[in-house]
């Protein structure tokens, strides 16, 4: 039980850092795309 806990607690931190990384890019790519058009 304690394994396999573990290996799922893994795998939900692998998947929030997966989840962060991509809120990240959207936000950075958002941002730049805002900017060039402001700049405009």
């Amino acid at each position: 039980m304690k394994d396999n806990y573990h290996r799922g607690n893994l795998e939900n931190k692998i998947s929030m850092a997966l989840f962060w990384i991509y809120l990240l890019a959207v936000a950075i790519t958002f941002s730049r795309g805002l900017i060039l058009f402001v700049s405009k």
